[in-house]
Formats: C-alpha cells, sequence, structure tokens
C-alpha cells in the first residue's frame, strides 16, 4: 500500500508543478476574446474583456492584419492552457481523494 501512496504523492506534486505552469503562461496572453465590428463596409476587430463587471474594448485593427491574426494565436493559446488547467484541477482533485 505504501507504493500506491508514494505513486499518488508523486503525481499529486506533478499536478500542482504544471497548474503553477499553466498559471503562469495564461497570465502572459491577453485577456478577453476577438470581437468583430462592422462599420460601413469594412470590419475592424476588438479585443473584449471584462473589467469590474463592465465589458471594455480596445481597438486591434482592421480585420485581416497581422497583429490580428498574432492576437487571435495568443488568445488561442491561453484557452488552450485554460483548458489543460482545468483538467489538471479535476486529476488533483481525484488524486487527493484517493489520498
Amino acid at each position: 500500500m505504501s507504493v500506491i501512496n508514494s505513486i499518488l504523492k508523486e503525481e499529486r506534486e506533478r499536478l500542482n508543478k504544471l497548474i503553477n505552469l499553466y498559471r503562469n503562461r495564461i497570465q502572459k496572453y491577453p485577456k478577453g476574446a476577438i470581437s468583430l465590428k462592422k462599420r460601413g463596409k469594412n470590419l475592424y476587430t476588438y479585443l473584449a474583456y471584462r473589467k469590474n463587471k463592465k465589458v471594455h474594448f480596445i481597438y486591434v485593427g482592421k480585420d485581416s492584419t497581422k497583429k490580428v491574426k498574432n492576437i487571435k494565436k495568443q488568445i488561442e493559446q491561453r484557452n488552450k492552457y485554460r483548458n489543460l488547467l482545468i483538467k489538471a484541477k479535476n486529476n488533483l482533485k481525484e488524486v487527493s481523494k484517493t489520498l
């Protein structure tokens, strides 16, 4: 039984390290979501995020610029790490229950 406990403790430590890593990586990327607004015939891109229960919009640029593509990639990366963080937290709960 002690072998299983030691394996579970190692797994708990590994998951805690992963959670910290994912949190640090999430902080490097911008919060929010891309919002497209049509003004006349052109599409303009805004970064929408919440702050103090209000939604704020930051102008990013026209829809087809490199800056917009870069922001979209960063938001996708943030969402990927957020999903990994959720999975790691769920796994940590399961491991903690068995200990």
